[in-house]
């Protein structure tokens, strides 16, 4: 079943780069944003920052007026204090 929702059998590379941690962090950690929602946006986007981007529109298309993603700087403490606490 799982297959079906993917065309690709490799599976998703965890991002290598802190920006891209940070972004894949941020997209994950943003209202609404479920694990299903997060792969279908990155299948739809390409990258977490991509989808990022569009996300304030695909919610505003949704009726979520006024829709902001989970902040960079909270998601920067958040990833600190993960690395912090092991």
């Amino acid at each position: 079943m799982v297959d079906d929702l993917f065309s690709s059998s490799h599976p998703l590379l965890p991002p290598k780069t802190e920006d891209d941690q940070l972004d894949w962090l941020r997209l994950l950690r943003s209202r609404r944003v479920g694990i299903s929602t997060f792969y279908r946006l990155l299948a739809e986007h390409g990258t977490a920052r991509n989808a990022l981007e569009h996300l304030p529109d695909i919610a505003q298309s949704r009726g979520l007026a006024g829709y902001r993603a989970f902040s960079q700087k909270d998601a920067m403490r958040e990833l600190s204090q993960g690395i912090k606490y092991g």
